[in-house]
């Protein structure tokens, strides 16, 4: 998605199952901007969503 012109700047947040982590620095390595495992919490999900604008 990032190859897109208009996403390109859109900030990427990947929400899992799996807490490994070998799955988050994979998640980052393909241009994640932040990483969460289930189960979260809502206030941090918009938390760490506020803090990329």
């Amino acid at each position: 998605m990032r190859t897109t012109p208009a996403m390109r700047r859109m900030p990427f947040v990947i929400l899992s199952d799996c807490s490994r982590p070998e799955e988050e620095a994979e998640s980052f390595y393909r241009g994640a901007d932040d990483y969460m495992a289930k189960p979260y919490a809502p206030s941090e999900l918009l938390a760490r969503v506020e803090r990329l604008f």
